[in-house]
């Protein structure tokens, strides 16, 4: 089912009840570039060979988290590095100019994707570059579907979605 039904996967929770912090994003990186087993010791135990191809981020990481602009960059550096590509969501912030604001969408070393409609149009909602500050960091990457998703929706069953989120995902 879904984009990429032969794909395997693996997981990380970097979110207790819908927030995080700087500290969980950067520790699930890490899991995501060497993968260890449930109560290993990441130094120890991280095996390389079975780090993500590609990984697929639908969050932000907001002031209100402890984020600044940079925080999360050198994690998302040794990832570009590793040769994982960071897809990231950019936000659904927009329409105006300079809406994709939040790390790590708003890096240049993840690939950031904005959302379309059915008609291939970018949505209302979805953020747009260039990036704050920057004047040369056109933001969204790219944008695939958004708009209209047919998804899989918490207790089972399938329902409609809208948001970069729901767009990230088909281009991981």
């Amino acid at each position: 089912i879904g984009m990429a039904p032969d794909a395997r996967w693996i997981g990380c929770r970097n979110m207790q009840r819908g927030l995080g912090n700087p500290a969980s994003y950067t520790d699930c990186m890490e899991f995501l570039l060497a993968p260890y087993p449930v109560d290993g010791d990441p130094f120890a135990d991280g095996n390389v060979s079975k780090a993500a191809h590609v990984i697929n981020n639908s969050w932000g990481c907001p002031d209100n988290e402890g984020c600044d602009d940079g925080v999360l960059e050198p994690a998302t550096d040794a990832l570009r590095a590793a040769g994982i590509m960071m897809v990231v969501s950019a936000g659904n912030d927009g329409p105006g100019c300079q809406t994709v604001s939040e790390p790590p969408a708003r890096y240049d070393n993840v690939f950031s994707v904005g959302a379309t409609n059915d008609f291939g149009a970018i949505t209302g909602f979805s953020s747009r570059g260039p990036v704050e500050g920057t004047d040369a960091l056109l933001k969204p990457d790219i944008a695939a579907p958004g708009a209209d998703i047919r998804s899989s929706v918490p207790g089972g069953g399938y329902g409609l979605a809208d948001g970069t989120s729901m767009a990230g995902p088909h281009v991981a």
